[in-house]
């Protein structure tokens, strides 16, 4: 007989712990901000905390045993929410989605369902767990919006650089180009007017004269570098294929690095903001090539695919660095441009040694913003 006390008094105490257990996760829940609800196979209310009530909108003690139509939902809303959760029931993958109310300026929200499964492996029940992310949404579009406006004043900024670059070029060549051949010129005449004299300083300003017509053709010589670098005057007059010729033909003079161009056929210009990105892109990537890549040779392929003009610089160099393809102001500056005008520009590793820079810019204008589906309820 006292056994029977004994074992009455454990299952009393044992209980009492449970209730003591339970009513602990209840508190907890209830102060939780998520609205918390565990439904049965037939999606029934089993649980649901203080939030879950008030967005229902009905008291604790109604919820319980209660479908969502038997609550007043209307039909359609109830079917829509249930086909996750029966969808959850059947296949015993948890789901994520997200939908909202009152709009684009609304509230958001997050919900997660997860299954509960018994003794057995099988899902027994399960859990929505629903959470507010208006703030998180709103600091996100914000984020979204400041990254557009940074982009468009970095377009902006590159296209006043590239106005100016060729205002500038336009002016040495007009100008500086000018006055240097003249020179040049006058020089050549006092070389042929001091050849014909006798005598020996006659022949030292002969030499003079040379050593000055010299200097003169070097500096000739730089300000054509410098308007290609600025400008080159085959960008705009003959199109972008001619220019990155010129460019590759540039590069190994003074890169001393053998450079190929290959285009498609009939591939000449894709307009100007399009070829001035991907000319600057080609200049910056061949740049890295001279200064990094320690390679013997390089490649500079222009194409069209999938209504995108593709560029494509290749090196046999040492390859880039783990992590670095996207460090460095050069290639943050050659992504940003081709970003700008709705494209994208990768870096890979060629086998066995080198890198490939790859530009795609779609031709029918920047890309469409990125969205991201979520649920809308009936009504």
């Amino acid at each position: 007989m006292a056994g029977v006390v004994v074992s009455l008094f454990d299952i009393t105490e044992r209980r009492r712990a449970l209730l003591r257990s339970e009513e602990h996760l209840r508190i907890l829940a209830d102060n939780v901000p998520d609205a918390i609800v565990r439904f049965d196979r037939d999606l029934r209310h089993v649980f649901a905390n203080a939030a879950a009530a008030a967005a229902i909108g009905a008291p604790l003690d109604r919820l319980v045993g209660k479908t969502r139509e038997e609550l007043g939902a209307p039909p359609e809303h109830a079917a829509f929410w249930d086909q996750y959760l029966q969808k959850v029931l059947r296949t015993g993958a948890p789901d994520r989605l997200e939908f909202s109310h009152g709009g684009h300026d609304g509230r958001h929200y997050e919900l997660r369902i997860l299954p509960e499964r018994d003794r057995d492996g099988a899902v027994e029940t399960v859990l929505s767990i629903t959470r507010d992310i208006t703030e998180r949404k709103r600091a996100e579009h914000q984020l979204l919006t400041s990254r557009e406006q940074l982009r468009e004043l970095v377009a902006r900024l590159n296209s006043v650089r590239e106005e100016e670059k060729a205002l500038l070029s336009r002016e040495l060549h007009d100008e500086m180009g000018q006055l240097l051949t003249a020179l040049r010129l006058e020089l050549e005449a006092l070389e042929d007017g001091l050849g014909d004299q006798v005598g020996g300083s006659a022949r030292e300003l002969l030499e003079r004269a040379v050593a000055a017509s010299e200097l003169v053709a070097k500096a000739i010589d730089s300000m054509r570098n410098l308007l290609a670098s600025l400008r080159p005057v085959a960008l705009d007059r003959l199109g972008l294929g001619a220019a990155l010729r010129q460019e590759c033909r540039r590069f190994k003079d003074w890169a001393g690095v053998v450079c190929e161009f290959v285009a498609a056929e009939g591939l000449s210009t894709f307009g100007q903001e399009v070829d001035t990105a991907l000319f600057r892109i080609a200049q910056e990537a061949l740049t890295n090539v001279a200064r990094h890549a320690r390679a013997s040779r390089a490649s500079v392929t222009l194409d069209r695919r999938a209504e995108a003009a593709v560029l494509r610089i290749a090196d046999d160099g040492c390859g880039i660095p783990p992590g670095r393809d996207s460090a460095g102001l050069g290639i943050l500056g050659m992504r940003e441009r081709a970003e700008c005008l709705g494209g994208e520009l990768a870096l890979r590793p060629v086998s066995p040694s080198g890198t490939v820079v790859e530009a795609r810019i779609p031709l029918g204008g920047p890309l469409p913003e990125r969205t991201v589906l979520g649920a809308h309820p009936p009504g």
